[in-house]
């Protein structure tokens, strides 16, 4: 606990305005300083300093206080941590870590700033790091980025880090736990990262505590990024590379872009986009959508448009939908991410694009599933219909619902009561006509009992994919565009998940799975009780097998129902279901 004389004594002694005028200009106006408030979107100044009554104040948003309140505010940092900071200014030296937790902690954190300044120190004094700035420089990455990312060198050296961490009395197992050093078969200790220009990652408050190296060496046939391991301090799940940095023009903007990699988000930073922020190879999750609303209100979604950042888009939405927030979109052109339409097309293209370029989600989604329709194609027409259904079965309104299922009926010209039936709602309502007063129409489409055995079916395959990329593979090949019932979407969207989740991992097992890859609590409470299933043997290929025939039969009899059905209003449509059942081969 800091003693409020403390407290009282940082007020009265540690001038206001000086320590403001160190993070925005201040201009005298009388016996006040005034400057642009960094806490709202402001272009005329509009806050207040006064070094006589040691108070800030903004006039247009109302935020103001002394400065411990200043500067926890504008670093989004405790207001013990405030204290601390500031206590030095006057010669204070205050140890917030007295209990062995944070002391614990601080150790993490001190060892991963030294690591952080070694990999500094090598890229810029070293004749490895020669030849790493000139693949930077090359890569349009100034001086000036490489300074204001920290970016670092890790030496080809075996252990020239731990060397380091050794002389300032960093501890083994502290190295180890950090995934900074490992041990080799041969018994010896090595650095985790070598070779590799390093990009640090820092948490919400601005410490680092993880790191990514990319490889820079064209005969270099290692992957090309690894991350540090999930540690004591750092969770892919509660982090966002450069939220420290962003933030700060994000709350001012109310705005915040979010990508998919940090190259992403330095090459924003070269087009004067500086509220930008990049997931760590995860999806979003509902910290990282709490720490991007505690800032501001507007969050832009940048994604690839290949199906990974499609289905990223889609999962993203789930979450905010949780939050009743619809995020807007950006779709660069040609499918280029921010650094390759930066190498293409310049900065004041790529701020354009970023800046002009947003779509509300639904609308975006919408327009992924009709850019590749084939509107003779009943292939297309069903696929283009399910990536529709896919994003209106979140929390999604009722308007919002008949408002892109309208849509939809225009662009296919099918019935609105077709597509409604197709959804599964056992509702639409239509305007009367005042004329010759039809009534309101109650439409509902009959669903066939699905069998037990095509239940028990779906857990044994997901508990198996689970287990073996091989086997999900085969999975989609054999139900490639089978298209659920509805109570059958909850296990076709998890293995929709286990898809995407191998498109960025080679490796999969069950616990992974859950604890690493976002999921809604209905999907994971579906997979953990596949998994608790002992009765399911996930290494019984014949079962997998068997289990897969009886999905592949159940959905070829679906289909030929729908056939018959539609057939009896549209005889055109028989060629179309000929030619897609005659392609539909186990």
């Amino acid at each position: 606990m800091i003693d409020n004389k403390i407290v009282k004594q940082i007020i009265d002694e540690v001038n206001i305005v000086d320590v403001v005028s160190e993070y925005l200009p201040l201009t005298q106006k009388g016996k006040g300083f005034w400057g642009v408030c960094p806490f709202h979107h402001d272009t005329n100044p509009s806050m207040s300093v006064s070094a006589e009554k040691k108070m800030f104040k903004c006039f247009s948003c109302n935020t103001g206080g002394d400065v411990i309140s200043f500067v926890s505010k504008f670093e989004q940092i405790s207001f013990q941590e405030a204290v601390v900071k500031l206590a030095k200014r006057i010669g204070i030296t205050i140890n917030l870590y007295n209990d062995p937790e944070s002391e614990k902690k601080k150790i993490y954190y001190d060892a991963m700033e030294e690591a952080a300044n070694f990999y500094e120190f090598y890229l810029k004094n070293s004749k490895e790091g020669l030849a790493a700035l000139k693949y930077l420089h090359e890569r349009g990455i100034s001086d000036e980025i490489i300074s204001k990312f920290r970016i670092g060198l890790a030496p080809n050296g075996t252990n020239y880090l731990h060397l380091a961490l050794n002389e300032h009395k960093i501890d083994m197992v502290v190295q180890s736990e950090l995934g900074l050093v490992s041990q080799n078969p041969q018994g010896e200790i090595v650095d985790s990262f070598r070779n590799r220009i390093m990009f640090p990652i820092t948490n919400h408050q601005g410490s680092v505590c993880a790191f990514s190296g990319r490889i820079f060496n064209s005969t270099d046939k290692t992957a090309k990024y690894i991350n540090s391991i999930e540690n004591p301090i750092f969770r892919k799940s509660d982090i966002l590379y450069n939220f420290k940095n962003a933030s700060l023009q994000a709350r001012s903007l109310n705005k915040m872009y979010v990508f998919e990699g940090f190259m992403d988000v330095i090459a924003a930073y070269k087009a004067g986009v500086t509220n930008s922020v990049a997931t760590m190879g995860t999806a979003l999750t509902r910290n990282h959508i709490k720490s991007l609303l505690g800032i501001c209100d507007n969050v832009i979604l940048c994604f690839d448009g290949d199906l990974a950042g499609i289905n990223a888009t889609k999962k993203a939405n789930l979450v905010f939908s949780e939050f009743n927030v619809m995020p807007t979109c950006i779709a660069l052109p040609e499918g280029l991410d921010p650094d390759d339409f930066l190498k293409k097309y310049g900065a004041d293209a790529l701020n354009n694009a970023l800046s002009t370029g947003a779509l509300n989600v639904y609308d975006y989604l919408f327009k992924v599933a009709v850019d590749n329709l084939m509107i003779d194609d009943v292939k297309s027409v069903e696929n283009c219909k399910q990536e529709v259904f896919s994003f209106l079965r979140g929390n999604v309104s009722k308007t919002s619902v008949e408002f892109y299922l309208n849509k939809l009926s225009e662009i296919l010209n099918i019935s609105l009561e077709s597509l409604m039936g197709d959804f599964g709602s056992v509702r639409v309502e239509h305007t009367p006509n005042t004329e010759d007063n039809i009534p309101t129409k109650v439409v509902t489409r009959k669903r066939n009992k699905i069998p037990n055995k095509v239940f028990k079916a779906y857990e044994t395959i997901i508990k198996c994919v689970l287990q073996d990329k091989k086997l999900y593979l085969e999975y989609v090949k054999v139900i490639d565009l089978n298209i659920p019932n509805v109570e059958l979407i909850p296990y076709y969207t998890v293995l929709l998940q286990i898809g995407d989740y191998y498109n960025q991992n080679n490796n999969l097992n069950a616990v992974d799975f859950v604890e690493n890859y976002y999921l809604t609590d209905p999907d994971r409470e579906l997979i953990n009780k596949i998994i608790s299933k002992e009765e399911i043997d996930a290494n019984n290929i014949d079962a997998f097998r068997q289990c897969l025939k009886t999905l592949y039969n159940f959905f070829m009899d679906d289909l030929k129902k729908k056939m018959l059905e539609d057939v009896k209003n549209d005889y055109d449509k028989y060629d179309d279901y000929l030619m897609l059942y005659k392609n539909k081969t186990l």
